[in-house]
């Protein structure tokens, strides 16, 4: 991850909430989302460039893909480009550390020294079973 100072933009995540009224009797799924500037060395051009990465769920046709957008991040909005990483991803919650706390969502300047990252998926075929399974990753920042 590139840090604010060096990109201009920092890593932001906000905390949401998907209601299922179709699939899921109602229930209120974790929607969060997340995006970060990030430096990738182009072998091509052997030069770095900073792309911004965001991540969330995409639902369609009752559907749930956790999605991966990119997009340099002197490029417009529309220009990022859509990576389907994993079906049947119903929810995720994404935690944010300073070190002393954790917390919902990120809005600040700084980048978090951690995030906990949470995802609960569908169980094969029985749309009444959910897993959840939760990762914590230290952040690097350059």
């Amino acid at each position: 991850m590139v840090s604010s100072k060096i990109s201009g933009a920092a890593l932001k995540g906000q905390h949401l909430f998907y209601e299922d009224t179709e699939n899921f009797w109602r229930l209120r799924f974790e929607d969060d989302r997340i995006a970060f500037p990030v430096a990738y060395n182009n072998p091509a051009t052997q030069r770095s460039e900073t792309y911004l990465v965001r991540y969330a769920i995409e639902r369609e046709q009752g559907e749930a893909t956790l999605v991966r957008y990119t997009r340099l991040l002197s490029a417009a909005p529309d220009e990022e480009t859509a990576a389907d990483l994993f079906p049947a991803v119903t929810g995720i919650h994404i935690e944010y550390s300073d070190g002393t706390e954790w917390r919902d969502s990120w809005e600040e300047a700084s980048s978090p020294l951690m995030l906990q990252v949470s995802l609960s998926l569908m169980e094969g075929a029985r749309v009444d079973k959910h897993l959840s399974r939760i990762s914590t990753f230290p952040i690097y920042v350059n």
